[in-house]
């Protein structure tokens, strides 16, 4: 394994660690306000089995690393759903939004941050469907709230999109300045051969 292949490995069990940390800190809080809010108590379970499932997929690699990627996202995407759809919640979703975002960029998956901001505006028309089936009123600063969130998001999407076609060009660009360095390097030999044929011409 060369040098760089090594620091990518290095860095890529950073970014996985960074996940199941975030998915064990998100997963307490959710623990959290379930037992204080009295919400779904049967989710408990389900979580602590969840959480469960991914330290022991990180320590272990029992699956590649791709596959880990989409495991530990989709859990807490889940999670993310199961928080936005409570009423004392959802305001506060788009934090845990932009959080998920800034782990996408470091992962460079476009798709996962697509499929993000798509969950947050299934919860956002789950709350507005909730709102006018009940047909419970609602105060204009959640109203502002609301609408502060979904741009908030959006803007998020957005950008995160820009910084991982940034960060994808920009390692495109040092890859080819690496293949036209090993390129001349290459030819750099030749040159003297060619050189010393020449030379050994010109004596005889």
């Amino acid at each position: 394994m060369g040098r760089q292949d090594l620091r990518e490995a290095e860095e890529q069990m950073g970014i996985h660690l960074l996940m199941v940390c975030m998915a064990s800190i998100f997963s307490a809080v959710l623990l959290g306000l379930t037992m204080v809010m009295a919400w779904e108590m049967w989710i408990i379970p389900m979580i602590l089995i969840g959480i469960l499932v991914i330290w022991c997929f990180h320590i272990g690699r029992f699956v590649t690393e791709h596959t880990y990627e989409y495991l530990c996202t989709g859990f807490m995407i889940v999670e993310c759903f199961y928080f936005g759809v409570h009423q004392e919640s959802f305001t506060s979703m788009p934090v845990f939004i932009c959080l998920m975002f800034l782990m996408m960029v470091l992962l460079e998956k476009k798709f996962l941050v697509y499929l993000v901001e798509g969950v947050y505006l299934m919860a956002f028309l789950y709350r507005v469907l909730i709102i006018r089936v009940s047909g419970e009123g609602i105060a204009h600063w959640d109203l502002t709230r609301m609408g502060i969130g979904f741009l908030g998001t959006i803007g998020a999407m957005i950008f995160s999109l820009f910084i991982i076609d940034r960060r994808r060009e920009g390692r495109r660009e040092v890859q080819e300045m690496a293949e036209q360095a090993a390129a001349a390097k290459q030819q750099n030999p030749d040159c003297q051969t060619f050189l010393m044929n020449c030379v050994r011409l010109s004596i005889w």
